[in-house]
């Protein structure tokens, strides 16, 4: 190739402009799965957080194929629509659970027999959210407030990380006022 047409020749890099112009359709598609039908959140709001954090991670993202530009969007949305939606609930006082009072309800109240002073509203509560929990957070969190065992610190992690997806799982609308009290009595 001549000197001259090495100068003539553009070179192959994006620019960020180029970038985003490349990946909107991504970030559109990606705010309105989350949108879910929200009467709290807006696609416009979700397309910007999928934006910023794209920016903030370009370095890392620009040289991405679709497919993975499309799961941090999708994971950029998720998280963002999830803090907006705890917020709203804090906001509304429509929080009915603490990590705390879920903590407080494994210790006192879940692996305990049914004798005595027990919420078996917030037991089957605690159970149901306990259900969704992978098999190792499962594991962490019987492991501490079931047997009483320490946990090694990677097993601290995955039980605090059970604690606060229980507590959200709880606040999404699926605890208090949902569960079926005489299915709880039958436990017995």
């Amino acid at each position: 190739m001549t000197d001259s047409a090495l100068l003539e020749r553009k070179p192959d890099i994006e620019t960020k402009s180029d970038f985003f112009d490349r990946i909107e359709p991504i970030i559109t598609k990606q705010a309105h799965r989350q949108l879910k039908g929200s009467e709290i959140l807006e696609v416009q709001d979700i397309e910007q957080e999928i934006r910023l954090e794209l920016l903030a991670k370009y370095e890392h993202v620009k040289g991405l194929d679709d497919n993975q530009l499309s799961y941090l969007a999708y994971q950029a949305a998720a998280t963002y629509c999830a803090k907006e939606r705890t917020d709203y609930a804090y906001f509304t006082g429509n929080f009915i659970y603490s990590g705390e009072m879920v903590e407080n309800l494994l210790k006192d109240h879940v692996f305990v027999d049914l004798d005595g002073d027990v919420d078996v509203e917030g037991r089957v509560d605690v159970l149901t959210a306990l259900k969704q929990l992978s098999t190792r957070r499962q594991a962490a969190v019987i492991k501490r407030y079931c047997l009483g065992e320490p946990l090694d610190k990677n097993e601290d992690k995955l039980r605090a990380k059970g604690l606060r997806q229980m507590t959200d799982y709880l606040n999404r609308g699926t605890g208090k006022g949902r569960v079926d009290i005489d299915a709880a009595s039958e436990e017995r």
